[in-house]
Formats: structure tokens, sequence, C-alpha cells
């Protein structure tokens, strides 16, 4: 197989080795530990491959994703996975933080289900998708290795820190990350590691409410985050940025990601599009056939303790 991935099977997790060549899992989705809904991957693909029903599946012109942080403890590649499994795009946006490099390179909790999602890409690839991969913060390497750009450009990936996207209905976009305009984000690296501390220590919050509660994904850190005036003040910065520079490139709106805060309103006479995250939220962002423009969350009941948010899903349909 040119340009496999590497790796030996560790218990759950894979280890990845650059002299030992490991074969990605077939079409039809494995599911481990029944039980465990970490490990469910549903056999959508399969069912699609073999002449079932194919009345679930959603044939869109563009499906955005952002922030889906692969490898990360916090990540849900197993909704991921089942989430993109039902669509038909014909083209495929990854707006940064694919993976999370920062957190690899901390503690490796690469899973089957990760491995998944990229087999997921590549069924996409295989089927005629236009795959086309910004990077973000978290998977800045892409910024910095030209070999691994490469290597994905030979496989059918296209890279960049920031793309033009034309909708059906002939509108430009303006498709980028975001950290790039984060008030944050070039602090130091003390103060980087006691907001990431932070933010896991939100997110385990989240997971202690789901198994006492159930049915409330994300609760905790967005009510927090709802909260805080300091972050709404500075989520205001960003999305002001964002359209300033827009604007001044004539484009009629941009989808961006970072934030963690799945949004769509206007900003001076900009369409602004945020499509969230997949630690928090589950959601992404739909072009329609027609060139519509739609929020979407994988988790029906995934609503946000942000009024703009819910709005934001509400009326944009």
């Amino acid at each position: 197989m040119p340009n496999s991935i590497h790796g030996c099977r560790t218990g759950n997790m894979y280890a990845f080795k650059s002299d030992v060549e490991f074969s990605l899992p077939s079409e039809r989705a494995v599911v481990l530990h029944q039980n465990d809904s970490r490990y469910r991957i549903a056999d959508v693909r399969a069912n699609r491959l073999n002449g079932g029903d194919k009345t679930n599946v959603r044939f869109v012109r563009s499906l955005f994703v952002s922030d889906t942080h692969l490898g990360n403890v916090f990540s849900h590649p197993d909704r991921l996975c089942t989430y993109l499994a039902g669509f038909q795009p014909d083209y495929l946006y990854l707006v940064g933080d694919f993976i999370d490099g920062w957190e690899l390179r901390r503690s490796w909790q690469w899973c089957l289900n990760c491995t998944q999602v990229v087999e997921q890409l590549r069924w996409f690839l295989h089927q005629g998708t236009v795959v086309r991969y910004v990077s973000g913060n978290h998977d800045d390497f892409l910024r910095h290795n030209p070999l691994l750009t490469e290597m994905l450009n030979q496989n059918g990936v296209e890279t960049a820190e920031q793309f033009e996207h034309r909708t059906k209905d002939h509108r430009r976009y303006l498709v980028i990350h975001g950290d790039q305009f984060d008030d944050y984000g070039y602090c130091s690296a003390i103060f980087e590691r006691t907001a990431t501390l932070a933010y896991h220590w939100l997110l385990r919050g989240n997971r202690l409410w789901n198994r006492l509660f159930g049915g409330h994904h994300g609760v905790v850190s967005r009510r927090v985050k709802a909260s805080c005036r300091t972050l709404a003040q500075h989520n205001r910065r960003f999305r002001s940025k964002l359209a300033d520079f827009a604007r001044n490139a004539d484009f009629h709106g941009v989808i961006c990601g970072h934030i963690h805060a799945p949004e769509r309103t206007t900003v001076e006479g900009i369409d602004y599009c945020n499509t969230g995250d997949w630690l928090e939220h589950c959601s992404a962002l739909i072009e329609h056939k027609d060139g519509r423009l739609e929020l979407d969350l994988a988790v029906p009941h995934c609503h946000s303790a942000d009024p703009r948010t819910r709005s934001s899903l509400h009326q944009l349909r």
C-alpha cells in the first residue's frame, strides 16, 4: 500500500512507527466493545456498498468540519465517523485542528475510531469528493512540514492555510481556521498550558455530568463559557477581525473554527460562519446543492447554552 499509515496495535491504541506497515480497516466498519459507545462505529458505509438503503445518505454540495482534535482524549471520533458516513459531499473541508498534534505530543491517544475517520476520508476521495485540509494551530505541523504536505497532496488531499470557496450561487467565502486572528494566539507558553489545563477540567466536568445525568453533552463547559464576559468579548473581537479581513479581500463571507463556538451571523455585512467543534458541540456547516448554508448538529440534544448559538441553529436551517 503506497503512502500507507504505519503502526502496531497496542491494546485499544495504535502506536505508529516508520518501519512497520499498518493496513487500514476494511470497508466494513469494525465494532469493538459493543457495550462501550466510545468504540461503536456505525456500519453505514458497508450498507451503502452492498446496495442497501441510501435514503439516509445526505447528498450535499459541501461539508465543513473543524476542531475534531483527533488524538485528544476528549474528542468524539466515533460520533464523527458515524456523522461523516451519512453524507456524500462534493467538497469536504477540514477547517483546522483535525488532528490534535499538541495532545499527541503529550500523551498518545490515537484509537481505532480515529483511524476509521481517516478511512472515511479515503472513502470520500474514492467517491470523487474534493477534500481540502486547512491547517490550524493544533495541527500546525502541516505549516512547517513540506514532506507531509506533499504526501497528502499525492494522495488527493489539498492543503493550505486558507482556501477560497465559491458556493453554488456564486458567493465567495474565505475558509480559514482563524487562529491567526486570536488575541491569545501569541501568549506565553505558561499561559497556553494554563488555559489548556483549565479547558480540560471543563471537559472533565462535561464527562462527569454525562455519567451522572446523561443526555446533555457538553453542558458544563458551554454554560461556564457562556457566563464568562471576558470570553464573550474575546469572541466578538475574533469575529470582527475575521470579518474585516474578509471584507478587505472582497469576500462575501468567512468560514472558520478555532474558538469552539458554532455560529452563523452577519458582522458588518460579512456572513460569518463558525463550524464549531467536536469536543463540546459536535457541529458542522453544510452547503446544500442550491448553495444554501446550514449549521448542523450531529447530536440532536446538544444545544448550546449560548443564546446566540441557539438562535443560529434554529433560524438558519
